[in-house]
């Protein structure tokens, strides 16, 4: 629904900017069962993803984030043609114990 304005609002023009990659800014992985051959799509992975000019070490603006989003984990990760999701997912996995020692080394008090 419409609102009218008292004064127009104007918004400048900006300068023509080039992203020649995406940079993942969020990366959520929900196992809430472990899957079955009843439920065989338990997981759920979303992404938000946003223009990103290496050269520059710059994001795109907030208006050309990307969000990729599925409930489809395990039967992506066993029909995956390539290999290329489950590749990436078991380094997740295998990352697990290094990232979880530094948090706990980073939380750790001092004596």
């Amino acid at each position: 629904m419409p609102i009218a304005l008292s004064e127009p609002l104007v918004i400048p023009p900006t300068e023509r900017e080039e992203f020649d990659e995406l940079y993942i800014t969020k990366m959520v992985i929900e196992v809430t069962a472990l899957p079955t051959e009843e439920n065989p799509d338990t997981g759920h992975v979303s992404m938000e993803l946003m223009p990103y000019n290496r050269a520059l070490n710059k994001l795109g603006p907030e208006s050309a984030r990307l969000t990729l989003s599925s409930g489809k984990l395990f039967s992506h990760l066993e029909s995956d043609p390539t290999g290329t999701v489950a590749q990436a997912f078991g380094a997740i996995v295998n990352a697990v114990p290094e990232w979880r020692a530094f948090v706990e080394s980073q939380n750790t008090p001092a004596p």
